[in-house]
């Protein structure tokens, strides 16, 4: 497993957003092939410093994805997670490329983390923009 360099803590002591309740906030992490690598493994997108909700989310492709083979990529809760965005194929993260969520909500525990998975093929080209908004679970 590895983390994204520009991977996030949110709403923790070294939070990137606020600490109010009801406040909602968007938190954007990158993907950049040139210094996170393009491995077949889980990514560390952020890290909940408290139990959050995800109330939307989507994400933009700023460079094209390529691979050698058949790459595709989850998004979700944990090592393994689907729950935000399964199986999307490497042909269609062409530049300019936006996708949101296929959940209404997704709940994230105090310390769990949000990961991309790369899957069945290394990435050998991106760059990604990884966009939550996100609230504490009061």
């Amino acid at each position: 497993m590895g983390t994204l360099t520009d991977a996030k803590v949110v709403y923790g002591s070294a939070a990137t957003a606020g600490g109010f309740s009801n406040e909602e906030v968007w938190v954007k992490v990158t993907y950049d092939f040139s210094t996170d690598g393009g491995e077949v493994e889980d990514n560390i997108l952020f890290t909940a410093g408290a139990d959050l909700i995800i109330t939307d989310y989507y994400m933009n492709v700023t460079t094209a994805v390529t691979s050698g083979g058949s790459l595709v990529m989850d998004v979700g809760v944990g090592a393994g997670g689907v729950e935000i965005a399964s199986n999307i194929a490497v042909a269609t993260m062409v530049l300019n490329y936006v996708v949101g969520s296929a959940a209404d909500k997704v709940r994230v525990p105090a310390a769990g983390t949000v990961q991309m998975g790369i899957e069945a093929a290394a990435a050998t080209a991106g760059v990604i923009e990884f966009n939550f908004k996100v609230r504490k679970d009061i």
